[in-house]
């Protein structure tokens, strides 16, 4: 996909190449927030779901499984994961409208009735994301005109980390 490029584009790269993923990442965001459905197949389609198969029952699998394509929901979980030469900062951090944008995402995509089971697993399970975000806070402090959305984007974090307790809170309850 073009749209997983966009969003793969070097962070120092041109301003050109940040407006194309900030624009990717408002498509993706409008298309599963919208209330009436327009565009959420195609957002579904992006972010690696199979169009032919239940969204409920979808399997998000790494892309180091074998025949496993690279999706946009790949490329918005790598860009927000720490790097081995910087495991304090989430890379996209740099960017903070960047990261607002991602963190609300996978956000809404957790707590979207048809969507929360299989991205739920695959950041749990395949990346245990939650956690490493949480191993990275506080997130360094940019500078003062980026710091509001610099705390935007912990806010989104913050809910995410939130559902994510809340969620195994239940499933222990519902074990026991």
């Amino acid at each position: 996909h073009g749209f997983v490029e966009c969003l793969e584009e070097p962070l120092s790269s041109s301003s050109q190449a940040e407006e194309c993923r900030l624009a990717v990442l408002r498509l993706l965001l409008q298309a599963i927030e919208r209330k009436d459905g327009g565009g959420w197949g195609l957002a579904l389609f992006l972010l690696g779901f199979d169009p032919k198969r239940p969204i409920r029952s979808a399997v998000l699998q790494d892309t180091t499984a074998p025949g496993v394509a690279r999706s946009c929901l790949h490329a918005v979980v790598s860009l927000l994961t720490p790097s081995s030469d910087c495991p304090s900062s989430p890379p996209l951090l740099r960017r903070p409208e960047a990261a607002v944008l991602a963190f609300r995402l996978l956000y809404r995509l957790v707590t979207n009735t048809s969507t929360s089971v299989p991205v739920a697993h695959f950041l749990r399970n395949e990346r245990d994301f939650v956690l490493t975000q949480l191993r990275a806070l506080p997130f360094p402090s940019p500078s003062n005109e980026e710091a509001t959305t610099a705390l935007e984007a912990t806010a989104w974090l913050l809910r995410l980390v939130a559902w994510e307790l809340r969620a195994t809170v239940t499933s222990r309850k519902h074990q026991q």
